[in-house]
């Protein structure tokens, strides 16, 4: 028996089940924390640069 979902957002969404739908929220989440990681080494990245640069002048 597929349990079927009372509601949805999307109509892309609306015969998905629970478990897919918690699927596509986790993968949606873990992306969005990947990407924040990424963001995070290049604005690390930006500033060591920055800082090879700052040198490479004086």
């Amino acid at each position: 028996m597929i349990m079927r979902n009372a509601y949805y957002i999307d109509d892309d969404k609306k015969n998905k089940t629970l478990t897919v739908l918690g699927r596509i929220c986790y993968a949606r989440t873990s992306m969005q924390k990947m990407q924040s990681m990424l963001d995070q080494e290049i604005e690390l990245n930006k500033r060591l640069l920055a800082k090879y640069k700052e040198r490479e002048i004086c």
